[in-house]
């Protein structure tokens, strides 16, 4: 069982007379991760894999570690995980890195927050995508016939919400990515009301990407993660590109002797991470995930489910939704 005492006295920003609410919108940051990014940034406050002295090489295995403990949360390998600034962000990366021709079709569900629709609106703007909606019931569940339904030989991907930020309701994202696999359908998961409430594992979901914030999960503002399949990741040419997703030894000598698909990419998950990343926040983001798996999933879960029984009575046989604590 949760120790709700206990929890409450290790997040700095509440006391012991106040009530926090509005965890949807963003949770609050237990002292261990503040105490895990004020230690990078008193201790070995560096870039990554940009120099050989202490302070880099100690922040580039902490990058690292993180990466890892991430991909290790999700089923990943650390060659799939990709820190971003939030769930909109990876979301947005996605859709601005896949090529789609007009008339490719994208699925998304009418649960969906507006991270997961309007990057879409915009490439049926910019590009004749064509956007479809996936009905949701009355009770807020999904119908699994309904998506068989909107599926044709256009459709390029299906992007849908694990838990909806709005009712709870959990979406039956196994089955979906049976569909999409048995159609060759890429499938992305918006999963940032479900990382913080239950295991996960992204190869059981059978999703292409998977998209998740790291303030939505104790951690800090500022990361989020978006995971690739690798052979996904290996393919793809990032939206996003700069600093770090070159391998050092490629070069050439102008700019008219290379073209973009002669580019020669860094090993991954470093082809995918732009720029200098959010160093103190992914090792924030890494004690934020020991802090939760240390709580237990499986408590977490059961909590959530008395807490929904709570909230959500059942009425006339229907059963309620599953709720988002």
């Amino acid at each position: 069982m949760l120790d709700f005492e206990k929890i409450r006295k290790d997040i700095p920003a509440i006391s012991q007379e106040s009530i926090y609410l509005d965890s949807v919108a963003s949770s609050l940051t237990p002292m261990s991760v503040i105490d895990a990014m004020n230690e990078y940034y008193c201790n070995f406050r560096a870039n990554v894999h940009r120099g050989t002295y202490r302070a880099s090489i100690e922040a580039s295995e902490r990058f690292e570690e993180a990466l890892q403990t991430v991909s290790s949360l999700i089923g990943a390998s650390m060659e799939e995980i990709v820190f971003v600034s939030n769930t909109t962000h990876g979301i947005n990366e996605v859709a601005f890195t896949l090529d789609f021709q007009v008339g490719d079709e994208v699925i998304i569900s009418s649960l969906e927050h507006s991270s997961n629709t309007l990057p879409w609106m915009r490439l049926a703007k910019m590009s004749g995508l064509v956007v479809k909606e996936f009905i949701a019931e009355p009770d807020g569940t999904l119908d699994i016939s309904r998506l068989q339904l909107l599926l044709s030989s256009r459709t390029r991907l299906v992007s849908i919400t694990f838990v909806s930020n709005v009712t709870g309701a959990v979406t039956p994202v196994e089955e979906i990515g049976r569909i999409c696999k048995e159609r060759n359908i890429m499938y992305l998961v918006d999963a940032a009301q479900a990382v913080p409430h239950r295991k996960i594992d992204v190869k059981k979901i059978g999703c292409d990407f998977l998209v998740f914030s790291g303030h939505k999960m104790l951690g800090p503002t500022g990361i989020g993660v978006l995971y690739i399949r690798k052979s996904l990741g290996e393919s793809l040419i990032p939206a996003f590109l700069g600093g770090g997703t070159i391998d050092e030894q490629y070069h050439v000598e102008s700019l008219n002797s290379s073209t973009i698909d002669s580019v020669k990419f860094s090993n991954l998950p470093y082809k995918w991470i732009s720029g200098t990343p959010p160093i103190a926040e992914a090792i924030g983001l890494k004690a934020a995930v020991d802090y939760l798996t240390t709580l237990g999933f499986d408590d977490i879960a059961s909590h959530d489910r008395v807490s929904a029984a709570a909230q959500w009575p059942t009425a006339d046989g229907i059963a309620c939704p599953e709720v988002d604590g």
